[in-house]
């Protein structure tokens, strides 16, 4: 599977003081995103899947992403 870039609406409009990576691999890290988009910090969040090869998995986390506030790349 080739690696895949996407990025929320907020990413286009950020200027973050912090980023934040979180590597996952199978891992669903929807519940975390939620947490930090609750937060609702001055940072963006980039979230690396390092190899888990799960199309449902991706497609949870990108449908997680959309909706959040802040800035999120995979």
């Amino acid at each position: 599977m080739p690696p895949t870039l996407f990025d929320n609406a907020a990413w286009a409009e950020a200027k973050p003081k912090l980023s934040v990576l979180i590597p996952f691999k199978g891992d669903d890290a929807c519940d975390l995103l939620r947490a930090l988009d609750e937060e609702n910090a001055a940072a963006e969040i980039v979230i690396l899947d390092d190899g888990s090869r799960d199309p449902c998995l991706t497609s949870r986390v990108q449908a997680t992403m959309a909706a959040m506030r802040l800035p999120v790349r995979l």
